[in-house]
């Protein structure tokens, strides 16, 4: 009778310690939020620069300013610095202003004329893609236009095609015109279009 009541025991507590195993394996460690002290570092950047937007001042999605430097993208034209080409023939250019807001918009002055130039969808210049360039009112983040103005050879022209792209160099903004095309109405002539101007 005692060794069945010493078996007994021994079972009841290999029982036990079974039960205590699978309840301790089965526990998922629960984990608290809490605040970092002023020394500790989270992130290389900060949390703006994780968010996969384009805010702060940041030049790129998540990249720029505050953030990693952004992949620039290289143009694949070199036009003179700080001009216009219209057709063959080269115009200084100054870009005097920017605004920001739903979309990016540009102004500058080139011989003979102004020039509006607008950034689709975003409150930075974004370095790091090819804008398309397009004719229209409405632009996709992704698409630029170019209006250029001298009320007088060429009249207003809107840009039709060809790629814009976006670098920073000592704070201040560069654009550069690629294999853009656009109509005069009044010589009834398309242009070829290039330039590469820079921002206060």
């Amino acid at each position: 009778m005692a060794h069945n009541n010493l078996t007994l025991y021994t079972m009841k507590k290999l029982l036990l310690l079974l039960f205590i195993i699978v309840t301790v394996l089965s526990c998922k460690r629960t984990q608290t939020l809490r605040e970092l002290d002023s020394d500790e570092t989270l992130a290389v950047y900060p949390s703006h620069c994780y968010n996969g937007m384009m805010d702060g001042d940041e030049t790129g999605v998540d990249c720029g300013g505050q953030c990693a430097a952004c992949n620039v993208v290289t143009p694949t034209c070199t036009p003179q610095a700080n001009s216009i080409n219209i057709g063959t023939l080269y115009n200084s250019a100054t870009g005097t202003s920017a605004t920001q807001g739903s979309d990016y918009v540009m102004q500058g002055n080139y011989s003979g004329g102004y020039f509006t130039i607008t950034l689709g969808g975003s409150n930075l210049p974004n370095q790091s893609i090819a804008y398309s360039i397009i004719n229209s009112s409405f632009l996709y983040s992704n698409e630029a236009s170019v209006n250029l103005n001298d009320f007088g050879t060429y009249g207003s022209m809107d840009l039709s095609s060809g790629s814009l792209y976006i670098s920073m160099v000592s704070g201040k903004y560069t654009v550069t015109i690629c294999n853009g095309s656009a109509h005069s109405w009044i010589t009834s002539q398309n242009y070829a279009i290039t330039g590469k101007i820079s921002f206060p």
